[in-house]
């Protein structure tokens, strides 16, 4: 509606500079992730907030996290995760040298295959002493389930095998 741009105004006037976009590259970035994480205007301070911290602390600019959002966000919002999980997760994985596109792909190959391993997997996985439910990042959180597989010290083979090759490098 017009009340909701009259109002939405001042959030991208201040993201633009911020991250030194156009106005309409701005507002297309705050609508974007509005609509695929289910937020409203009221939410579009927190949205840049979270956006600029992120990309001011790990190796990744607001551009590249859009776009990461953009493949992760509506399907990471559907296992409960919060816009600044999303956000922390996609940092992490940025910084790790996977960025854009790949870093939003590669954590939904990884929500999608802890979600649903085969039973290969699942062995595979008990040989660490991790089992199925403790990778339920809807029932557990992400960080949780992060930490379970870091406590494990899975081998990157072993992580391919378990999270397919392109999930496996987000992990």
């Amino acid at each position: 509606s017009v009340n909701e741009v009259l109002s939405s105004t001042p959030s991208v006037l201040q993201l633009a500079p911020a991250v030194m976009f156009d106005l309409g590259t701005a507002a297309e970035l705050d609508t974007d992730i509005m609509s695929q994480m289910g937020l409203g205007v009221q939410d579009l301070n927190r949205i840049n907030d979270v956006l600029v911290q992120t990309a001011n602390s790990a190796t990744t600019d607001v551009s590249q996290l859009a776009e990461a959002f953009s493949y992760a966000g509506p399907i990471a919002k559907n296992f409960g995760l919060s816009l600044e999980t999303i956000s922390a997760a996609l940092g992490v994985i940025s910084s790790a040298g996977i960025k854009a596109s790949r870093a939003g792909t590669g954590f939904v190959g990884f929500l999608a295959s802890a979600n649903a391993l085969t039973p290969q997997a699942e062995k595979r996985l008990l040989r660490y002493g991790v089992t199925f439910d403790q990778l339920n990042v809807q029932q557990r959180g992400l960080i949780p389930v992060l930490q379970t597989l870091q406590a494990a010290n899975i081998s990157a083979s072993d992580a391919i095998e378990i999270f397919g090759r392109e999930s496996a490098s987000s992990t």
